[in-house]
């Protein structure tokens, strides 16, 4: 998942603490959006939990 992907990432020092947390915090709203049925805002974030992980 992307959240283990920026974990392991981070215990190497690729990725900031900043961009985990802004990975986790997409992911919470990816997992909510999904939950209601809104593919719209699901799909933003996921865009989001990808867009931190860019350098």
């Amino acid at each position: 998942t992307p959240h283990s992907i920026a974990a392991a990432e981070g215990k190497l020092g690729e990725v900031s603490a900043q961009q985990i947390d802004a990975v986790r915090e997409a992911m919470v709203r990816a997992r909510a959006a999904d939950s209601a049925g809104d593919k719209g805002a699901c799909e933003q974030a996921l865009v989001d939990a990808e867009r931190a992980l860019k350098p």
